[in-house]
């Protein structure tokens, strides 16, 4: 005998008993344990049905009212949003992404049902839809979006449902997988090219030597304070409190916000590779020379030229540099970024045989019940003696400032003249009158500015040197419409691009002759 809707009949091994769930309008989803007799599915479907008949209940017409006055997926939404908006533990990154997968995907489509009467067959409808427009990693940020909220409405008593219909089987397999992409690794002589060549400004060198000495992410550098490092203890240590999160970027109008790091075992303190500790040392006797005035306790160390937090473009800076000390930007197809640094130092201490469960430590990715507060000083003398098999070492060499920079002389742009015995007239502005984009100087030839332009993530922009055009030889005084003249040459066509003749189609061509003999009989045309 068929079961009404609102009711679920499943067997539970661990009581060998047969269990129904129905709706019910005022206990909810309660649970009926089935006589121990019954053992056939359909006895148990028999019994039930007889069951419910002899109690009056009506689990189909309970289930019509409660999707027909249960709170829609948009109010549920709204007070979802709220709830997280609260939590500190949820990222400003995460709550943007919640928010744009709801206004994005998740209301347009079932913003006005209730949140009860959704059903497996449209939840798999939907995925496939995004999935045929977007990436998998969209599809997956939706899913877990709409999973996540579904729980807590569970959770917080806005919805009453048995389980969870978005982890049902058949939507879950909607879902796309990622396509596994394994960590770039660096060589380490390249890391050591990073830290010391004079190329590279000295505080991109010190951030590169924290990075690969102690695989804390850019965000957690950038979150540095003077008064997180020690560096005149036993064991020289840092400590890893905030990290500086990059807000707005897909809107393009970002800027550095301090914040907690990624994870709860994200804050942690670190012992100071050797290298490391001189890089800073060094860095912060040129500190001032970025802000104007002498760093204190309270100060960022990589900060943005007015001491505020910076988060710069890390990916792009990185691929800038490899590129100027002449090495690949890419590894197997895939661009190198600023997570290279992490995977090198979880690399070079596995090659170093250092214990797993030290790594852990190292990484951030301690296990449950290692928390910073149960650091011992032998504790950190055991992992400085593995961060010490690092092979790297700093070197003193002269570098460039990073001040921003003022445009210099050759720099600043010059508006090309006409020089003749009369005067000097202004050129036509033309395009070919600009060097080629291949000719100027890359950004790396100048002070880096990457990371100090305004607001810190606006990558500043070289200045376009302007050509210094030839004067053009003239023998006589300028006539009307003649090779000099503006309005004569702007009737010239197109010249080849930075050069200038004083030919013009309006002055007939001189002969050599009248050149060489100038008082015959054959007299110059002006």
């Amino acid at each position: 005998m068929p079961l009404p809707k609102g009711t679920s009949l499943f067997y539970r091994p661990s009581k060998k008993r047969w269990v129904l769930s129905y709706a019910d309008p005022v206990r909810g989803q309660p649970q009926k344990v089935l006589p121990k007799e019954i053992t056939r599915q359909r006895d148990a479907e028999t019994w039930a049905a007889e069951w419910l008949r002899s109690e009056n209940l009506r689990p189909d017409l309970a289930l019509t009212q409660r999707r027909e006055e249960g709170l829609s997926v948009a109010a549920c939404a709204e007070k979802w949003l709220s709830l997280r908006a609260g939590d500190e533990r949820v990222s400003p990154a995460t709550l943007s992404g919640n928010r744009g997968a709801l206004h994005n995907w998740i209301l347009p489509r079932f913003g006005a049902k209730p949140m009860v009467s959704l059903e497996v067959p449209e939840l798999r409808a939907f995925i496939r839809d995004i999935r045929g427009k977007r990436a998998a990693s969209t599809v997956r940020n939706v899913y877990y979006t709409f999973c996540t909220l579904f729980a807590d409405a569970m959770a917080e008593g806005w919805v009453t449902s048995p389980a969870n219909i978005l982890q049902h089987p058949g939507v879950q397999r909607e879902v796309p997988e990622l396509e596994a992409h394994g960590a770039l690794r660096i060589p380490l002589e390249w890391a050591a090219a990073l830290v010391s060549s004079p190329l590279i400004t000295l505080d991109w060198r010190a951030r590169y030597a924290v990075a690969f000495t102690s695989g804390a992410r850019d965000g957690e550098i950038a979150g540095l304070r003077w008064s997180d490092v020690d560096l005149d203890g036993a064991t020289p240590t840092f400590r890893i409190e905030q990290a500086v999160a990059l807000i707005g970027k897909k809107a393009g109008v970002s800027f550095a916000q301090p914040r907690d790091p990624k994870t709860r075992q994200s804050k942690r303190t670190m012992p100071l590779h050797p290298a490391a500790r001189e890089a800073l040392l060094e860095w912060h006797t040129h500190w001032g020379e970025l802000v104007g005035r002498t760093p204190t306790p309270k100060d960022f160390i990589f900060p943005g030229p007015n001491g505020e937090p910076a988060r710069p473009r890390s990916a792009e800076q990185i691929r800038e540099h490899l590129a100027l000390l002449g090495l690949p930007i890419e590894l197997r197809g895939q661009a190198l970024d600023f997570k290279a640094t992490r995977a090198c130092f979880a690399s070079w201490l596995s090659d170093a045989e250092v214990p797993e469960q030290v790594r852990k430590r190292l990484m951030g990715h301690a296990l449950r019940d290692v928390t910073e507060k149960h650091y011992t000083a032998r504790d950190l003398e055991q992992l400085a003696r593995a961060v010490a098999k690092i092979e790297l070492r700093w070197e003193t060499v002269t570098t460039t400032t990073p001040t921003v920079p003022s445009p210099t002389a050759s720099e600043v742009p010059r508006a090309p003249v006409f020089t003749s015995k009369t005067g000097t007239r202004p050129a036509p502005k033309r395009h070919h009158f600009r060097k080629p984009l291949a000719t100027q100087k890359p950004l790396s030839d100048r002070a880096s500015t990457a990371s100090y332009a305004h607001k810190s993530d606006i990558q500043a922009q070289p200045v376009l040197e302007r050509a210094r055009i030839p004067k053009p030889k003239v023998a006589g005084p300028i006539p009307a419409g003649g090779a000099n003249d503006f309005e004569g040459l702007a009737r010239c066509p197109a010249l080849p691009r930075g050069r200038l003749e004083t030919r013009c189609p309006t002055v007939a061509p001189t002969p050599l002759g009248a050149l060489a003999d100038p008082g015959g009989s054959r007299a110059a045309p002006w």
